[in-house]
């Protein structure tokens, strides 16, 4: 999954980690300017001294509007993010994950907004589960095309769950694919 069936599908728990921040920050920017010192309904009459106030928040500067729902930021933060050129990780094959078997995947990391591959970009694959601590099973990088073969084995598990996160970073951000482990029958 890309970064953008990511985006489609469900979000990062850092992701969601910083737009709390920044609600946070808002939240206490408002207060700080007296937005929650007068009764309720005198809220909706005008809006306070200094709403509007342009904040800095990672990677852009953002309208602070007291009117916006939660939908509406994500939005905003979405779009913002699109404009800017990031890492995207991909998967160039299809590949089953199983408890105790060797694998081999291909990956490929590109710019996204001019496609141009990301040479040098440090790969990892962790495998997390609800029975045993996390683990790092393969570090490498990629090479000047952008691509990466992982050949690693992945651990047994008899009980539980347990996922594989590839995951690639550079100076242009990261990104990660997450996979089920499955199990032989």
């Amino acid at each position: 999954m890309n970064g953008a069936e990511q985006a489609k599908t469900g979000v990062d728990e850092k992701w969601i980690g910083s737009l709390m921040e920044q609600q946070h920050r808002t939240m206490i920017a408002a207060i700080k300017r007296g937005r929650f010192d007068q009764p309720a309904d005198a809220t909706k009459i005008g809006r306070p001294p200094g709403a509007g106030k342009t904040v800095e928040v990672p990677h852009t500067a953002q309208e602070i509007d007291d009117d916006k729902t939660l939908d509406q930021v994500i939005i905003d933060y979405l779009a913002s993010e699109a404009e800017i050129e990031h890492l995207e990780l991909s998967l160039l094959n299809t590949a089953d994950f199983f408890a105790g078997a060797p694998v081999e995947v291909r990956v490929a990391t590109k710019k996204s907004l001019s496609q141009h591959p990301i040479a040098a970009a440090a790969i990892e694959v962790k495998v997390i589960s609800t029975v045993d601590q996390p683990r790092v099973i393969y570090k490498g990088k990629t090479a000047a095309d952008g691509t990466a073969v992982i050949r690693c084995n992945i651990p047994l598990f008899k009980e539980g769950t347990a996922a594989i996160i590839i995951s690639a970073q550079s100076p242009l951000g990261n990104d990660e694919i997450k996979q089920l482990v499955k199990r032989k029958k």
